[in-house]
């Protein structure tokens, strides 16, 4: 799915360019490009909320564990093996 984001997004975007280029020459836009350009864009940015949104994230925060030990340091394990990945001190 992320090939066809990339594909649609890069539609849009050859679109804004040459929107773009009408307009700094001076020229109107024309406005069924226009109207594609915002269609792609839109498409696109549903597409990758959507891709985002699959994404199953819950399973790798769940194996951080957060502790504080009183003297202001916060100390991360990864899946309560004691192991610090992360020190602040």
């Amino acid at each position: 799915m992320l090939t066809y984001i990339i594909i649609v997004l890069a539609i849009a975007a050859a679109g804004g360019v040459v929107l773009a280029t009408r307009v700094f020459a001076g020229q109107l836009a024309p406005w069924s490009l226009s109207i594609a350009h915002a269609l792609l864009g839109a498409t696109g940015l549903v597409m990758l909320i959507m891709w985002l949104g699959s994404w199953d994230v819950t399973g790798y925060w769940n194996n951080y564990r957060v502790a504080c030990n009183g003297d202001g340091a916060i100390r991360t394990w990864k899946n309560g093996s004691g192991e610090p990945c992360y020190k602040n001190s």
